[in-house]
């Protein structure tokens, strides 16, 4: 637990018991009994918010190099679970700024596919072929602003999406 939250935690218990001393009369007997029943309010609070599904989403762009073969330029959708409840992750994808999605293309995982159960820890990684949203982000005229992952209970965990450019449009830049 960060110290903001212990901070948080330890005015409320005193804002409480304040506040059950002047309802109750100012009588000292009582004051204990509302300490006390603050605190296990708070603790209980803190324990929930502490064991919640919490994943973390981000997106980078990089390359995937085959040796011998070719290299593309791809982006990397990671999902970390970053909470202690282990979560399972049902999908992946790009959201456009109209709402609609890019899904990935099997195969688009390392590792395990979707459906998979991230323990504490895990990640999950998805990639795209980083001509492909280009491409359909021209022909969409929409472009990429987040990236999305579900859980197997429909709560989605996104994080803003930024692009970098290409290695042909830096060279056409420097012309």
């Amino acid at each position: 637990m960060s110290r903001k939250w212990l901070w948080l935690a330890i005015g409320v218990v005193v804002v409480g018991a304040f506040v059950a001393g002047v309802v109750m009369g100012l009588e000292g007997r009582y004051w204990y009994g509302a300490i006390v029943a603050m605190a296990l309010l708070i603790v209980a609070i803190l324990t929930y918010v502490g064991e919640r599904v919490q994943i973390r989403v981000s997106a980078e762009q990089n390359y995937l190099v085959t040796p011998g073969v070719d290299t593309k330029e791809a982006i990397l959708l990671k999902a970390v679970n970053i909470g202690k409840r282990p979560v399972p992750v049902v999908s992946g994808s790009l959201l456009l700024a109209d709402g609609s999605q890019f899904l990935p293309t099997a195969p688009s995982y390392f590792g395990k596919p979707l459906p998979l159960k991230l323990e504490e820890g895990d990640v999950c990684t998805l990639w795209f072929c980083a001509e492909e949203v280009r491409k359909g982000e021209r022909e969409n005229k929409n472009k990429v602003v987040a990236v999305v992952f579900r859980d197997a209970a429909g709560r989605e965990f996104k994080s803003k999406f930024h692009t970098r450019p290409t290695m042909a449009e830096l060279e056409q830049s420097n012309v």
